[in-house]
């Protein structure tokens, strides 16, 4: 069984990983807060050693941050690398030009892999049922007594209360 500290990431998210300290070089000038940032990064996340070469070699050669992007399957990397950008666009106290298009471009493709109608339809389900009387007048302290009863009576007293507000 290998150790946590010798635990690697899967393939999708040591690539985010990669991506994200790729970003360094969008603005052609790296500077010691950027790679001290990516530095504390590589000690303090879980990588295997193999990984952590890996990383020494992109610092050293300027990997090809859309090509890297693009081997990212899961939406919610893909998502967290466009989070990280804003993070290390300010790490020189510049958001430079450069880094700004290199922001919007990675955004349209988070995007752009969204189904924002599914999503929200996903959210109006879940806020209809946290309208629901169990979640409304729910008693988080199941031995309590007390909180049962009051519970109870603002049910008795606010009929309806729980319905969606929207209709």
């Amino acid at each position: 069984m290998a150790s946590i500290l010798e635990k690697s990431w899967d393939d999708s998210k040591f690539n985010m990983w990669r991506a994200i300290f790729s970003a360094i070089f969008l603005d052609q000038n790296v500077t010691a807060e950027e790679l001290a940032w990516v530095r504390s990064r590589m000690e303090s996340l879980p990588f295997s050693s193999d990984q952590k070469q890996t990383i020494e070699k992109d610092i050293n050669s300027n990997p090809d941050m859309h090509h890297l992007f693009s081997v990212i399957e899961d939406k919610r990397d893909r998502a967290f690398v466009l989070s990280q950008l804003r993070v290390i666009a300010h790490l020189d106290g510049h958001f430079s030009e450069v880094e700004k298009s290199a922001f919007k471009k990675i955004e349209s493709l988070v995007l752009k892999e969204l189904d924002l109608g599914n999503l929200e339809n996903e959210i109006s389900e879940m806020e209809k049922s946290s309208y629901h009387e169990d979640e409304v007048y729910k008693v988080e302290n199941k031995d309590s007594i007390f909180e049962h009863m009051i519970n109870s009576f603002l049910k008795f007293v606010n009929p309806g209360e729980h319905k969606d507000p929207k209709g």
